[in-house]
């Protein structure tokens, strides 16, 4: 199965750039840190981004278009990818067992 899937990780990769160019004063200011706040409220309010899920996709593309709103040239690449289900989950203590 192919998704396609953009990491959140590029983000901070390619802020390190700007880290090393522009004033480090900006990464302290009160306006990046409400900027990356949001970022971050916005991407959590997806709710839980499970591999190959439509919310995983909303966040690829929330961050896609940052990126692409800074001046950032994106792309996307197709892989596959093994996904597990775990169908039954128990806790046994002493011999007794619980469904968790």
């Amino acid at each position: 199965m192919k998704k396609t899937f953009i990491l959140l990780a590029c983000l901070f990769l390619s802020l390190s750039g700007i880290n090393e160019v522009a004033d480090k004063s900006l990464f302290r200011s009160s306006l990046f840190k409400e900027k990356a706040f949001r970022h971050v409220k916005t991407l959590g309010s997806l709710g839980p981004r499970r591999l190959g899920s439509e919310n995983e996709m909303l966040a690829a593309r929330y961050i896609r278009d940052q990126f692409e709103t800074i001046g950032l040239e994106t792309h996307s690449e197709d892989f596959k990818y093994t996904l597990f289900a775990i169908r039954k989950t128990t806790l046994t203590i002493a011999g007794i067992e619980f469904a968790v």
